[in-house]
């Protein structure tokens, strides 16, 4: 084996079960090279959102089709600025779409290339002028789609096989197996991809992980394996049939965020084992809002922890008593986990009242995407409306409500408004969450039986 340190799980996507005692160099280069990428390439999307690995960046594209880059902070810019020269009757115009210090770069570039010499003396002259424009990105969307391939199949079947080896089970059983699997031979039909209802296995609240399985059936004489990458590329496989030796029982399983093992009872129903019409949406979804409270349960642990030292500080200092402390302490926790549901993650509290759901909806500018008409005819006033700005002492009209996709909740797709303002006498223009507006105004909440809330 030459000591070769051989991830099962793929430590490209935090895997964290390995040993030396498996695979030779050789083979542990080859697969690689030519298996474990395949993993990784198809978990793309997931590793991004959760932040793990080398993942920094994604491309995905607006309502245009127009492609951007996004990073874990949400930050986007154009993957490249778009010039294009344009005529308006015997004027020459020149436009960039861009990030700003690219798009000066790239217009620079266009103008020298279509003014040649005059460029520079155009532009002592005033005779360039310049619009700068916001672009409102209403959608954005991502290629979350995973792939099944006959190469993603002999990857899992690669991870599930060497556990099964791992587990110090009789390799005499899955000796064709594993000559398929060192040929790379994509021929075989070992692995059915499965679980796409959680009908295979429930995955636990608040859930995200890797699991490996090895077990015997008495009932059916088999010995099967279960494999779960984030809970969402899931797989079966039969390694041996007429089995009759000794119960087999052997288990994995990793939280995929930061590594700790899980000692839990595990059970697959491997009876809803079918080869069921694929589509990764629910479990995409599920780990992805499992990981969200994962992280907001983090925060809000810290800042428990950190209420909680202060008052232990003013304790100490005699600015408070314990039992003025403990009191202290509850009124603060409560106030804090009703703001971070309010404030924090709206959109992932699932009992809220329906007053409350009116109230959190109104405060984060949030309407029913079929209520957009009556939303827009109840506040028509609105549109035309002058503002004075401070910033930049423009006075600004209001043009138009503009929408943003958001989170559906309980069926219902929603979206964000915004108001669009242009400057009366410049180019300049401002988008603003609808609910600033109507902070300015003094306007009050909406009546709760309009069709938008």
């Amino acid at each position: 084996m030459n000591n070769s340190d051989e991830h099962i799980i793929p430590d490209s996507i935090n895997g964290r079960l390995h040993t030396r005692e498996l695979i030779c160099s050789e083979c542990n280069q080859k697969f690689g090279n030519k298996l474990d990428p395949v993993i990784k390439e198809s978990l793309q999307f997931v590793l991004f959102a959760l932040g793990i690995g080398n993942v920094k960046k994604m491309q995905v594209k607006d309502q245009d089709g127009k492609a951007y880059l996004v990073d874990q902070e949400g930050n986007m810019k154009h993957v490249a600025p778009e010039v294009e020269v344009f005529k308006i009757g015997d004027q020459t115009g020149i436009s960039v779409t861009g990030e700003k210090n690219v798009a000066v770069r790239a217009f620079a570039k266009k103008a020298a290339r279509t003014f040649g010499a005059h460029a520079l003396k155009l532009m002592d002259e005033g005779k360039f002028q310049f619009n700068e424009k916001t672009t409102f990105l209403s959608e954005v969307s991502a290629p979350a789609k995973i792939e099944i391939t006959s190469k993603l199949k002999l990857a899992i079947n690669k991870i599930i096989t060497e556990f099964f080896a791992y587990s110090g089970l009789a390799l005499d059983l899955i000796k064709e197996r594993t000559e398929r699997i060192f040929n790379l031979d994509e021929s075989g039909e070992d692995i059915i991809l499965c679980n796409f209802d959680q009908n295979v296995r429930k995955v636990k609240e608040n859930e995200v992980s890797h699991l490996l399985v090895i077990r015997s059936i008495r009932e059916t004489k088999q010995i099967y394996g279960y494999v779960e990458l984030f809970n969402v590329i899931c797989g079966y496989t039969v390694f041996a049939e007429g089995y009759n030796g000794a119960d087999v029982d052997f288990k994995y399983h990793q939280n995929a965020l930061t590594g700790e093992q899980f000692d839990d009872e595990v059970l697959i129903n491997t009876d809803a084992v079918s080869g069921e019409s694929p589509s990764f949406d629910l479990l995409v979804n599920s780990v992805l809002e499992n990981a969200r409270a994962v992280q907001h349960s983090a925060n809000f642990s810290t800042m428990l922890s950190d209420i909680l030292a202060q008052l232990e500080e003013d304790v100490k200092q005699g600015k408070i008593s314990v039992g003025e402390k403990e009191q202290q302490y509850f009124e603060q926790a409560t106030k804090l986990a009703a703001e971070m549901m309010v404030f924090g993650f709206p959109d992932d509290v699932a009992d809220f009242t329906k007053e409350e759901e009116l109230m959190v909806n109104y405060i984060h500018s949030v309407i029913k995407e079929a209520g957009k008409k009556e939303f827009e005819f109840f506040y028509h006033q609105l549109v035309g409306r002058e503002f004075p700005s401070e910033d930049d002492g423009l006075v600004y009209v209001m043009e138009a409500f503009k929408y943003k996709k958001h989170v559906s909740k309980n069926g219902e797709s929603r979206v964000k408004v915004y108001c669009y303002f242009k400057a009366k006498n410049a180019a300049s223009e401002k988008y603003f969450p609808c609910k600033e507006i109507f902070d300015v105004l003094g306007l009050p909440p909406p009546p709760t039986d309009m069709a938008w809330v």
